[in-house]
């Protein structure tokens, strides 16, 4: 029976939102990997990849259309006058940051963001194993290319198309640290905590397994603990 709201056309938020809950599952299913037999490996690897690109591809589509429905920029670049205190080790700033048109907008595009730097992340990492077993298992890889398996309707072909823009994963982290302080806007109250913590804490998990990446994960927990002790005002705010 279909649904009285089902004809009704989700948002840019809700498109996004549906792209982050497939997420999570697929690369769930890389943890029996190692379980696998090399072929085994290299089937799910491309299968998680294909599934991951469409997601991304699904995110990509989205921002272009954000773009066209909006008469006006989106965002902007400005000077920042907030700062977090770091040790002085931490060579992560952001002296110029980003303003939105809206929250909603700004919600929406934090969450964008911190889901690609999720799905980037895990395609970096399926990409690493697919060389690992390469570098292992070389005849093994060989005897896999004469196969041509299919894969979701797909025939997939080695090597792997390349990563292309993916590898880039911390220039899309940056821009959900150059977004943190438009949520802290006083104005805003309890909302704008409320709108990024969800996507502070998806980059946060996305970047920590990376020791290159500590510095922006240092940065990012410093930025959520502020964003918390703002919400914690907030809410004080209402009593």
């Amino acid at each position: 029976m279909e649904q009285p709201w089902s004809s009704i056309p989700k948002t840019f938020y809700d498109q996004v939102t549906d792209c982050l809950t497939e997420a999570p599952g697929i690369l769930e299913r890389v943890a029996p990997l190692w379980h696998l037999s090399a072929t085994q490996q290299l089937d799910l690897v491309y299968e998680l990849v294909h599934e991951c690109r469409h997601i991304d591809e699904r995110l990509a589509i989205i921002h272009d259309e954000m773009l066209r429905a909006a008469p006006d920029p989106l965002y902007w670049s400005i000077p920042s006058d907030f700062t977090l205190i770091f040790g002085s080790d931490n060579p992560v700033t952001f002296p110029v940051i980003y303003w939105f048109s809206d929250l909603h907008c700004a919600a929406t595009l934090i969450l964008l963001w911190a889901t690609r730097t999720m799905i980037w992340t895990g395609l970096y990492n399926l990409y690493s194993h697919v060389d690992n077993i390469m570098a292992t298992k070389g005849s093994v890889f060989e005897a896999y290319e004469t196969m041509a398996p299919q894969i979701s309707g797909v025939e997939v072909v080695n090597p792997l198309p390349p990563l292309d823009r993916c590898t880039d994963i911390l220039s899309m982290a940056h821009r959900v640290c150059r977004s943190v302080e438009f949520f802290l806007r006083d104005d805003m109250l309890l909302a704008g905590p409320l709108s990024i913590i969800p996507a502070l804490g998806i980059v946060i998990d996305a970047l920590k397994n990376q020791p290159s990446h500590a510095p922006e994960v240092a940065w990012l927990q410093e930025a959520l603990e502020v964003v918390r002790q703002k919400g914690i005002r907030s809410l004080e705010h209402v009593k």
